[in-house]
């Protein structure tokens, strides 16, 4: 038996915080559709222990349907910069 399947390609996107957990895990829940963010978009904050950081790890699941992108990325550093 062969399957063969194909998807459209994943865009992975990770920052990297010197902030705690919770901080990440609201970020997160700002950004993924699931919370009412980027349609197409999934993400978690992770803590890396071995590091000492924590992270935001979003993944972008069909980057044509969420156009433009980097408006959305620079909404998100507005509104992180509290200026949105």
């Amino acid at each position: 038996m062969t399957a063969v399947g194909a998807r459209m390609p994943l865009v992975a996107y990770n920052v990297n915080l010197g902030t705690d957990l919770d901080i990440a895990d609201a970020i997160d829940r700002k950004v993924r559709h699931i919370s009412g963010g980027l349609h197409y978009c999934k993400g978690i904050g992770i803590e890396l222990k071995e590091r000492g950081i924590v992270q935001v790890s979003m993944n972008l699941t069909d980057y044509i349907l969420e156009q433009p992108f980097t408006a959305r990325l620079n909404w998100s550093k507005s509104r992180r910069d509290g200026t949105a």
